[in-house]
C-alpha cells in the first residue's frame, strides 16, 4: 500500500461532514473531492506533519513549484486508473493497462526525488525510491517501450470515432468506421441493419476483441506485459491528484486572504479544553470579493464553553459564526488558521446546523431539522465543536424560544463547545448560557460595525442601552415632557 500525502498514521474514530465544509463555505475554495480525502479527523501526529509540509511549500517557492508538478503529475495516473476501471473486456483492460503504467512510471521516478523534510513527503519519496530501485521495475522498463508500439499498433485501430472522419492510416482513403463496417463479416461482427455509425463515441467491445485477435504479435505482447507487472501497479496512486490538490487549494486561499492583509498563524496547542484566538478572520468572505474584513477575538472555555449570539440583522452574526467554524476546521485540517495568534485544544470535531434551501412546508423543515439536529445530539461529545445558525426559525415564536432553550441547555449541560445563533427576543432575562451580541454604532444610525462583544444577557438589554443613551426611555420621556405637561394643565388645554 502506497503512503498518504495526508496521514501518517490511522485517523482517529471521529469523521467530519461534508455539510460542514458547505456550511462553512469550504467548497468555495476547496474542491469537494479533496474535502473527501480529509474527512477523518486526524491525530496529533499527523496534523504536526501536515504543518510541517504546509509550512515549507508556503516558504520557499521552488518547493511549491516542485509540488505543483508533481500536482499535475499526479492527475495522469489518477485519470488513468479511471478509465482502466472501465474496461469491458479483458483485451480491453490490457491495452488500458499500458495506458496506466506508463503514467505510473512518470510519477513513480517524479515522487522518488521529492523530500521536502517533512514525514508525508519523506515517507513518499522512501516508498517510490524502493518501488523504481527493484528489480522488477527494472525488468518493467525494458519492456515497456516495446509494449508501447504494440499498444500503439492495435489502438490505431480502436481511435474514438467522431463522425465519419477518422481514417484507418494516413495513406488509407476509406474512413475507418467504413472500413470496418465493409470487413464486418470477416472480423466476426454482426452489424445491426438499423445501427447508425456516422457518430459512434467510443469502439464497441466487439470490434476492439476482434481487431485485437487479428493482431496476435502484440495481443501476446499485452498478455505478457500484463501477467508480468500487474502486481506492480497499486490502485492507491489514484488518491494523490486529490490529497495534493487539498494542499495547493488551501494555500491558493491564504494567499488570497494575505493580499488583503490577513495573517495567518499555527496555533498552539493546549493542553486544556479551549479555542481561543486573537484578531480571527472569516475568510471565505473573499469569495464574495470582500476585501476589507473585519476581525473579532475567539474565546471559548471550560468555564464559558457555549454562548448564544445574537444581534442586529445584518450585523455579522453568520460571519463571526463562520469565523469559529473555519478557525476549528483548518486546525483540524492541520492548515495555517486566519487569525493574528490562537490556541486550541481539547477539539477533535466540528458540526454545524445551517437553514437549509429545500422547499419545505412549516410542518417539513421542522421535521427536517428536528432530525438533523438529533443526529449531532447522538454524535457529539465534549471534544466537539457545535455551530447552529437560527436553528428552529422556521416553527412558530412560542415553539422556537421552546425548543431552542432546550438544545441550548443540552448542549450547555453537556459542557459541549458551542455557539448557537438566535433572533428569539424572548428568551430569559435570567438565562444562565453567556450571550455574545454583535455591535453597531449607536452614534452613527446604528452602524453596523461587524464586530462582537460579551453582553450581559440577550439582544432586547442592547436595545435598552440604545433607548438611554437618545433619552428614549420611560423615565427619560417622562422628565422630558413633564414640564410641557404641566403647563398644558395650567393652561387648562389638558
Amino acid at each position: 500500500m502506497l503512503p498518504s500525502l495526508l496521514y501518517t498514521d490511522k485517523p482517529t474514530d471521529k469523521k467530519i461532514s461534508v455539510s460542514v465544509f458547505k456550511d462553512l463555505q469550504l467548497l468555495n475554495f476547496i474542491p469537494e473531492s479533496s474535502v473527501k480525502c480529509v474527512l477523518k479527523t486526524c491525530t496529533i501526529k499527523t496534523r504536526e506533519a501536515r504543518q510541517k509540509l504546509f509550512s515549507r511549500l508556503l516558504e520557499d517557492e521552488k518547493a511549491l513549484s516542485v509540488f505543483e508538478e508533481l500536482t499535475v503529475l499526479s492527475g495522469n495516473p489518477a485519470l488513468a486508473c479511471k478509465i482502466f476501471d472501465s474496461s469491458r473486456t479483458e483485451n480491453e483492460k490490457k491495452l488500458l493497462f499500458v495506458n496506466l503504467m506508463e503514467n505510473f512510471a512518470s510519477f513513480s521516478e517524479f515522487s522518488s526525488q521529492i523530500d521536502f523534510g517533512d514525514p508525508l513527503t519523506s515517507s513518499l519519496s522512501a516508498s517510490f525510491s524502493k518501488i523504481v530501485s527493484s528489480p522488477v521495475y527494472g525488468r518493467f522498463l525494458i519492456d515497456l517501450p516495446k509494449t508501447i508500439e504494440a499498444r500503439n499498433s492495435i489502438r490505431s485501430f480502436s481511435l474514438v470515432i467522431c463522425g465519419d472522419k477518422v481514417k484507418l492510416g494516413e495513406t488509407c482513403a476509406t474512413p475507418l468506421c467504413r472500413t470496418v463496417i465493409n470487413n464486418a463479416g470477416k472480423l466476426g461482427i454482426h452489424i445491426s441493419d438499423d445501427g447508425d455509425y456516422s457518430d459512434t463515441e467510443k469502439i464497441s467491445p466487439d470490434i476492439i476483441e476482434a481487431i485485437v485477435r487479428e493482431n496476435d504479435r502484440n495481443r501476446e505482447v499485452l498478455d505478457s506485459f500484463y501477467e508480468k507487472y500487474h502486481t506492480l501497479y497499486d490502485e492507491s496512486v489514484r488518491y494523490y491528484y486529490d490529497e495534493c490538490e487539498f494542499y495547493l487549494s488551501v494555500i491558493t486561499l491564504i494567499k488570497k486572504a494575505k493580499e488583503i492583509g490577513v495573517p495567518f498563524c499555527f496555533p498552539d496547542y493546549s493542553l486544556s479544553r479551549q479555542i481561543t484566538a486573537k484578531d480571527a478572520y472569516d475568510v471565505t468572505l473573499i469569495a464574495k470579493g470582500e476585501s476589507s474584513i473585519v476581525p473579532n477575538d475567539v474565546s471559548f472555555t471550560d468555564t464559558e464553553p457555549f454562548y448564544y449570539l445574537t444581534g442586529a440583522n445584518d450585523g455579522g452574526k453568520t460571519t463571526y459564526l463562520r469565523t469559529v467554524g473555519v478557525l476549528v476546521i483548518l486546525f483540524l485540517l492541520g492548515c495555517p488558521v486566519p487569525a493574528e495568534k490562537a490556541e486550541i485544544g481539547g477539539v477533535e470535531c466540528i458540526y454545524t446546523h445551517f437553514p437549509r434551501d429545500e422547499r419545505f412546508d412549516g410542518s417539513g423543515r421542522f421535521v427536517e431539522e428536528e432530525s438533523r439536529v438529533r443526529k449531532i445530539i447522538d454524535n457529539c461529545d465534549r471534544t466537539s465543536l457545535v455551530l447552529l445558525n437560527e436553528t428552529y426559525s422556521a416553527t412558530n415564536e412560542e415553539n422556537a424560544v421552546k425548543y431552542t432553550t432546550e438544545l441550548a441547555h443540552k448542549l450547555y449541560g453537556n459542557g459541549i463547545l458551542g455557539l448557537y445563533i438566535t433572533h428569539q427576543h424572548d428568551i430569559s432575562e435570567n438565562e444562565q448560557i453567556p450571550f455574545l451580541q454583535v455591535v453597531v454604532d449607536e452614534n452613527d444610525n446604528n452602524k453596523r460595525t461587524f464586530k462582537v462583544r460579551k453582553s450581559r444577557n440577550h439582544g432586547g438589554s442592547f436595545a435598552g442601552e440604545i433607548l438611554e443613551r437618545y433619552g428614549l426611555t420611560p423615565d427619560a420621556l417622562k422628565r422630558r415632557f413633564e414640564p410641557i405637561i404641566k403647563k398644558l394643565n395650567d393652561n387648562n388645554l389638558l
